[in-house]
């Protein structure tokens, strides 16, 4: 592993210039990427379409009424948030390796997926979910520690040590995004507006697609919103996802100085092969 040579040059960024470099490498590695996706993203819609209609029809809200419509979008648009950090987990182990790796293998980023899922599922799905069911608390998880997903992930701390100097997810959470906070806040806010603008251009175009292709459009299908516009949330989604990443990556430039540690990283092991 090569400290010093990685596909995206470490410097300090905007967040326009971050939404654009995310562009640039869903294309470039839109394949993986989207294997990747698709992976999580299959299983989270045939679940949330079977959640959907099974509250929607429990409820008496079935039909082509504004409420069922509302209702139902409004829930997948809340499992969607709930389930995105544990969805897109693969895509996070890919572009962390693919950072210094040319091609990551398979069996690594199932490894390290499998690895954090427990403190995925506890900290990202179950403390995280229980936060944003509340409400008046749903905001936390995305400006207290919107990069836990790569914290977990990619720097693979323990939850918890009785050594009191040892990193744990907390400390690093905790000493990674509070002297950001502000930042955080603005960047969450842009994240949101921007979501929801792709979210509904993307609706609008999978709903004209589907026009196309059978002329006519059933309105109270529930079909038409469990699939056209979860698809385009899921799709949002993994966008956000290589956005957060790279998002991390420049908060560690900015405040950890990170470009430094990685050549000290690399210099470190060119004098260990001379030894040897």
């Amino acid at each position: 592993m090569q400290f010093d040579k990685t596909w995206i040059a470490i410097r300090e960024r905007s967040f326009a210039d971050i939404l654009d470099l995310a562009a640039r490498v869903a294309r470039v590695h839109g394949g993986p990427l989207l294997f990747l996706w698709a992976l999580g993203v299959v299983p989270a819609m045939v679940v949330n379409h079977w959640i959907t209609s099974t509250v929607i029809d429990s409820s008496q809200l079935g039909g082509d009424d504004f409420y069922s419509i509302g209702a139902t979008v409004a829930l997948l648009a809340l499992l969607v948030t709930i389930e995105a950090p544990l969805v897109t987990a693969p895509m996070t182990v890919f572009l962390g390796q693919a950072m210094f790796i040319e091609r990551p293998s398979a069996r690594t980023i199932a490894a390290a997926t499998v690895r954090s899922l427990g403190q995925l599922v506890l900290l990202q799905v179950v403390v995280r979910g229980a936060l944003i069911l509340a409400i008046w608390t749903a905001a936390a998880p995305f400006v207290l520690w919107p990069y836990l997903n790569e914290i977990i992930l990619l720097e693979g701390n323990r939850l918890w040590s009785r050594r009191p100097g040892r990193p744990t997810t907390f400390r690093r959470s905790w000493a990674l995004h509070s002297r950001a906070l502000g930042e955080l806040m603005g960047r969450w806010v842009a994240t949101m507006a921007l979501a929801a603008v792709l979210t509904i251009s993307l609706g609008l175009s999978i709903w004209l697609v589907r026009l196309l292709l059978v002329s006519t459009v059933d309105y109270g299908d529930m079909s038409l919103y469990t699939f056209d516009v979860q698809a385009a949330m899921w799709l949002v989604a993994g966008y956000v996802t290589i956005a957060r990443f790279l998002s991390y990556l420049d908060l560690r430039i900015r405040d950890e100085g990170w470009e430094i540690e990685l050549k000290m990283r690399a210099e470190g092991n060119r004098l260990w092969r001379q030894l040897v």
